[in-house]
């Protein structure tokens, strides 16, 4: 259906619009080849586009003026200003082209006009800003200012500079430039940028659209209605954060996580559109036009260099190479050849993920981009593996002189080690010796280990591979431990990807060289670990359950550690797969963690790092159980153990602080439960990469605050940020990005956007059949969120049968007395209820309440939720006092735990309201 093609169809619209009329049929005949319904719905919306022009700029009468949501109603003037058209349309306001007609002078200018109806503070005050920026500002490629003010209406408006031109993008195909010329027009463009950082002012929105070059060929930068001024004068930067407001094809990664926003932010933006006129191609490689993957790729993928990417096959409405070389005047192979080497080096340096990393200025990107042109040497310097491992060694916590020391070694080592491989037995201890000490620095990349810069880490990790793989093949086991603990940092880098073949390679070997050895042990739980996280839990419970038998038969007299923490990751990987659904499994796993924590505690004494660990997974066990307070209390134990052995700032610190946030959760302690959380997330940003899989699950227990405090408009763009994390490290197919899809469907609905919601519960739903098989309590629980999607939607037909489906599954899994027995009942009262059915809805609601009130705390406020839900439907039976007292309960521990305009207390005292209007005589009906 063209409804899901939207993206496409939009941005092949976009890019006809920016075409002349006469260059728009090839332009379709070329980019909707054989698919004639796509040429329709673009041919339609660009008719659609001319008839809108034609309105607004030949208007019927004087009471349709230009704009009717912001331009003054009844004249086609505005106060000396006479309206001509409409030249574009944003989120705040409408920019029209105007004269000024007053008999004084005559101007042609543009009128900016915020929406009419526009109420926002944000958008009021960001418009304001907007104003007094551009008075700041008079730079010959920045479109000036010439007045401002506001309605009487009290809306602001702008008067600015009109400049008659092309967008940069479009200028420079349509005349054809080369290189050089390309590259002098970009130039002037940095100055304009430069003198605004001066004025300390940042942009966040450059892009070939807000930069018109005239037909003289001189650019002007327009637009700064989203910058930020670095002083933040006058600025709530609070609300510009959360607002995120960006273009996503030319956003910073730092704008995409959400984070600090400084000049380096528009060096990024710079660094694209370079990108784009140099090649003629973004910089990440998609495969849809979907916000989540864009966003996934800036965050995680490494750009090509621009002289690669002209031999990347034309994506939707792109140039082939031979016609983006026609356009600059080149053949391919020349124009590959003149980007090769410094011009690629100058674009991914302004690229880098880090802002850091970057060009510190634009003063700096101009001159490298000067000494480019005149063949001089550039300042930025590709990224070697030198240059890499370098930065990895200086940024490790090692003395000065050791650090100095190993950089040679690293390179050193493995060379020694291959030249004595076939030398006597003497010799190759040595050899053993040295790869001893070669793999400890390995797992020093690991950030559980000790911390690494994270991009450098990862080269040196890929050379390590690459090199054990090609010449230790006669070295098996030499290779296998090599392989191990590359793979083993490389997970903990969250590089589960490269770290599968490493890991699984070492154990290939060890299963024919070591058999029934400690190391074959571990490679059995790296392995069982590596598929635990890549979602494979069936796969993963057998790999432990095998090194745990090897591990018990290797303990000799007191047990050792290895057999402590293979009882762990068993428990935990148990506790997952199964979700603790019966007491038998969870006396199971309560006993691996209880075995653990008794070994652990006669090795390293009852505040070793082991014990905390075990006691953070007994922890979990009484959450499963419903005993949040007692989870709490052991976490806040695990918590003062990990502190002062590992100190403020490891990322076992952040995984307790997370893990105690979610028992604070459970007990709606939301406030703490954020301050946690966000302490928790600012130690992963200091030990963790910026796109590590465990900072994704921050931000999804982030995004859960919001949503059980009823903020959907807050969890949305979070759960959104999580769904990119988890597609650019695991793909679409993984068991937690269906999570993570449930997750923003259910913020989606809440918010009232229950079309988007619907299609992303369906499709969470077919990724965990495909995971977990259709008899899962992942799966019912998909069932049931759909379940009362489709009742809010009237579709009540549907919405049983999914409850029903879901209520099956449930009560195959799941002891009746278990305490997430009450969620899929409560469901099934839901639909009931909203069918019209309270009599076949009030078993349900009363069960559910039943164990609600078996298995949580008194004031839990689900179960208040419960007892109005149930109340509702006893008002709909006639029986009013027994539903009187229930929803009166209801409201009142909600009234005490939540605020006034709060979703869940305006529901108690609507269904109040419901109950006094419907009962015979109540004096207070319509009070």
């Amino acid at each position: 259906m063209l409804a899901e093609r939207w993206s496409e169809i939009d941005a092949l619209f976009a890019r006809a619009l920016d075409l002349a009329p006469a260059e728009r049929e090839p332009f379709l005949e070329r980019s909707c080849a054989g698919d004639e319904a796509l040429r329709d719905a673009v041919e339609g919306l660009l008719a659609a586009d001319d008839r809108a022009r034609t309105f607004l700029e030949h208007p019927p009468s004087l009471t349709a003026a230009p704009g009717e949501e912001s331009a003054p109603s009844g004249s086609l003037h505005f106060g000396p200003y006479r309206f001509e058209g409409m030249i574009s349309r944003g989120g705040m306001g409408t920019v029209y082209l105007a004269t000024r007609d007053d008999g004084q002078f005559e101007r042609r200018v543009a009128l900016k006009l915020l929406h009419r109806g526009t109420h926002d503070p944000d958008a009021l005050q960001q418009f304001r800003a907007e104003r007094q920026i551009l008075a700041r500002l008079e730079h010959p490629a920045i479109a000036r200012l010439y007045d401002g003010g506001e309605t009487a209406e009290g809306l602001p408006f702008l008067v600015m500079e009109y400049v008659e031109g092309l967008p940069l993008d479009v200028y420079c195909e349509r005349n054809r430039l080369g290189l050089e010329a390309r590259l002098a027009l970009f130039r002037r463009l940095l100055d304009a940028v430069a003198y605004a950082h001066q004025n300390l002012l940042v942009h966040r929105d450059i892009k070939p659209a807000n930069v018109l070059v005239s037909a003289a060929g001189e650019p002007k930068l327009l637009d700064f209605g989203i910058a930020k001024q670095l002083l933040a004068e006058g600025l709530d930067g609070a609300s510009l954060t959360r607002r995120r407001p960006m273009t996503p094809a030319y956003a910073s990664p730092e704008q995409v996580l959400g984070e600090a926003i400084t000049t380096a932010t528009d060096v990024y933006a710079l660094g694209v559109v370079l990108y784009e006129l140099l090649c003629g191609r973004r910089p990440y490689r998609l495969k849809t036009d979907l916000p989540h993957e864009l966003e996934a790729a800036i965050v995680a993928q490494e750009p090509e260099r621009p002289s690669q990417a002209l031999d990347r096959p034309p994506s939707l409405g792109e140039l082939s190479h031979e016609e983006i070389g026609a356009a600059r005047r080149a053949r391919p192979r020349e124009l590959r050849r003149k980007l090769r080497g410094d011009l690629d080096t100058i674009v991914l340096t302004a690229l880098h993920k880090e802002p850091q990393r970057r060009y510190r200025s634009v003063v700096e990107l101009a001159a490298d981009i000067d000494r480019a042109v005149r063949a001089l040497p550039i300042s930025a310097r590709p990224d070697t593996v030198l240059y890499r491992t370098r930065r990895f060694l200086r940024r490790n916590r090692v003395g000065v002189a050791l650090a100095g020391g190993i950089l040679f070694l690293v390179a050193a080592l493995l060379g020694s080690l291959l030249q004595q491989r076939d030398r006597a037995e003497r010799e190759r201890d040595k050899a053993r010796q040295a790869l001893s000490f070669l793999v400890d620095v390995f797992e020093h990349a690991n950030p559980y280990e000790g911390g690494a810069e994270t991009v450098s880490a990862r080269e040196l990790l890929e050379t390590g591979a690459r090199r054990a793989s090609r010449e230790l093949a006669g070295e098996p086991e030499v290779r296998a431990s090599l392989l191990d603990a590359i793979g083993q940092a490389s997970l903990g880098l969250g590089s589960l990807a490269e770290a599968a073949p490493l890991l699984e390679g070492a154990l290939a070997v060890r299963r024919t060289t070591a058999p029934g050895s400690p190391e074959l042990a571990a490679s059995l739980e790296h392995v069982g670990w590596l598929r635990f996280r890549r979602g494979d839990h069936d796969a993963a419970e057998a790999l432990l359950r095998e090194a745990l038998a090897l591990r018990r038969r290797q303990a000799r007299g007191d047990a050792p550690e290895e057999l402590a923490a293979a009882l762990n990751l068993l428990g935990t990987v148990l506790s997952e797969r199964y979700q603790s659904t019966d007491e038998a499994r969870l006396r199971e796993i309560e006993g691996l963690h209880g075995e653990a924590l008794a070994i652990f505690r006669r090795a390293q004494g009852p505040a070793g790092l082991g014990a905390a660990e075990s006691l953070h997974r007994l922890a979990e066990v009484s959450r499963d159980r419903g005993d949040s307070p007692r989870a709490e209390r052991m976490y806040r134990q695990v918590l003062r153990i990990t502190r002062a052995r590992r100190g403020e700032d490891h990322p076992d610190i952040a995984t307790f602080r997370r893990a105690l946030a979610q028992t604070l959760i459970d007990q709606a302690k939301f406030d703490a439960a954020e301050e946690m959380l966000r302490s928790a997330l600012a130690t992963q940003r200091k030990s963790l990469p910026g796109n590590h899989p465990d900072v994704a699950l921050t931000l999804n227990d982030l995004a859960l605050v919001h949503s059980r405090r009823g903020d959907y408009a807050g969890a949305v763009p979070l759960y959104r940020q999580v769904l990119a994390y988890q597609v650019a490290a695991f793909g679409e197919s993984h068991a937690d990005t269906a999570i993570v899809m449930s997750n923003l469907a259910g913020a989606l609905q809440g918010a009232g956007q229950l079309e988007a919601a619907a299609a992303l519960h369906e499709k969470a739903l077919a990724l965990k059949r495909a995971v977990y098989g259709e008899r899962h309590i992942y799966v019912a629980q998909s069932l049931g969120a759909l379940a009362r999607l489709r009742s809010e939607q009237g579709r009540h037909a549907a919405a049983l049968e999914l409850a029903g489906r879901s209520l099956a599954i449930n009560r195959e899994l799941l002891p009746p007395d278990h305490r997430d027995f009450a969620w899929p009942l409560r469901s099934m009262g839901i639909v009931l209820l909203a069918a019209g059915k309270p009599a076949e809805a009030e078993p349900h609601f009363r069960q559910s309440l039943a164990l609600l009130r078996a298995t949580q705390a008194p004031d839990f406020f689900q179960t208040a939720r419960v007892e109005v839900l149930l109340g509702a439907c006893l008002t709909g039976l006639g029986r009013y006092v027994e539903a009187e007292g229930l929803i009166e309960h209801g409201r009142k521990v909600l009234e005490a735990q939540f605020p006034a305009d709060d979703e869940k207390v305006i529901e108690a005292r609507e269904k109040l309201a419901d109950l006094r209007r419907l009962r015979p005589g109540d004096p207070r009906a319509n009070r």
